[in-house]
């Protein structure tokens, strides 16, 4: 299962066993995991992209950010063969950098999903604001490497962080 929320419960102590997605309060450390088919709880709030780090619509500047990390992410995962090679692979540019990298393709990742899933009814619900989604392989297939399931106008939300022109600064 994976998990995204507006909210800051330690899901361990509920006992719920899930992936953490994005979510409100992101106290994640930055990890580069693969998503699968599966069961998929988003609450309203993150499907919309109300908080987190991108925020509105799925845009152009959102694409050409998100295919670029993915690039450097499918390089990251290739150079992940051994420690030594990852070891290496990392100093190049830098923990940092790559953990910026990381997390921002983790967000831009889940906000591509979500435009995904707007259009789509739930499966089910948890709560009224608690959407269930199962998803198959091609699903996510479609979702994280088909064409953009909406693409709106390329501004920037007025009071929000554009990750997408931010990730230009991860190389200095």
């Amino acid at each position: 299962m994976y998990f995204s929320y507006f909210g800051n419960a330690d899901l361990k102590r509920r006992k719920i066993d899930a992936v953490l997605l994005p979510q409100s309060f992101d106290l994640r450390p930055p990890s580069a995991y693969g998503l699968g088919p599966g069961t998929y709880v988003i609450s309203a709030t993150m499907l919309q992209g109300v908080y987190g780090e991108v925020n509105g619509p799925w845009r152009p500047s959102l694409e050409r950010a998100y295919v670029e990390l993915t690039a450097e992410m499918q390089r990251f995962q290739a150079a992940n063969t051994d420690r030594p090679a990852l070891d290496r692979f990392i100093a190049q540019e830098g923990a940092e950098i790559w953990k910026q990298r990381i997390r921002a393709y983790d967000w831009l990742r889940f906000a591509r999903l979500c435009a995904w899933l707007r259009p789509r009814e739930p499966h089910d619900r948890v709560t009224p604001g608690l959407l269930v989604f199962e998803l198959t392989a091609t699903d996510l297939t479609a979702a994280l490497t088909g064409p953009p399931a909406e693409l709106r106008d390329d501004e920037a939300i007025k009071g929000t962080r554009d990750l997408a022109s931010e990730r230009l600064d991860f190389r200095k």
